[in-house]
């Protein structure tokens, strides 16, 4: 309970900060929920990991997937601006951030995705 309440808080806190004082209007609100979803889940995985006295999180393959993501965000950012048209930027960003992330995941040599690439 005081996990998902703290979570709730941290979504609440982030929103405001990236819309009020950031300025990134609706984007804030969806970089706040993602990030106190982020802490959230990792919170309540070393939770499970302590109940159960199981290595669930390999650390260095979570920094894998977290840095392939970075580096997928900041391609489908660039995507977005080629065109204004939104059903173009949709496809775009989606195909790019596929294909980035598989690609920086297979570089990357990450354990659960090598079937995919």
């Amino acid at each position: 309970v005081i996990i998902g309440v703290s979570a709730i808080a941290i979504n609440i806190l982030a929103s405001i900060f990236f819309t009020q004082i950031i300025k990134w209007n609706i984007y804030g609100i969806a970089i706040g929920t993602a990030l106190a979803d982020t802490i959230n889940a990792v919170a309540l995985l070393i939770l499970l990991q302590k109940k159960l006295h199981v290595n669930i999180l390999e650390y260095k393959e979570i920094a894998k997937f977290l840095f392939a993501a970075v580096i997928m965000g900041i391609f489908v950012k660039f995507a977005v601006t080629i065109t204004q048209n939104t059903y173009l930027q949709v496809f775009l960003s989606a195909i790019t951030g596929i294909f980035i992330y598989l690609t920086v995941c297979g570089i990357l040599k990450c354990k659960d995705t090598k079937f995919l690439v």
